[in-house]
């Protein structure tokens, strides 16, 4: 006879899983944690267009997006300089 537990007034057999059934857990979280990154990212995003400076807003939006296109866009030298060599890293 298989061993029964209580749990929450229900009755359930009491088993291992499976290895199979953890295996199947780790993607699971992986695609979980990507998509609070892919969030965290897009809220990075909508803060950069509040900013009033152009170049600012552009630099801001070059990081964010991880696009080197976007700093030639920025007309300050030094700041265009800067934002190749952070999105390039």
């Amino acid at each position: 006879m298989p061993r029964v537990a209580i749990h929450t007034g229900l009755l359930f057999a009491q088993k291992k899983l499976p290895l199979e059934l953890y295996m199947m857990q780790i993607p699971l979280i992986a695609i979980l944690l990507l998509g609070l990154t892919a969030t965290a990212n897009a809220a990075d995003t909508s803060s950069c267009y509040a900013i009033a400076e152009a170049d600012a807003r552009t630099y801001c939006l070059a990081l964010a997006h991880n696009d080197p296109g976007r700093c030639y866009a920025i007309q300050d030298s030094a700041m265009r300089s800067r934002c190749m060599a952070e999105v390039r890293q």
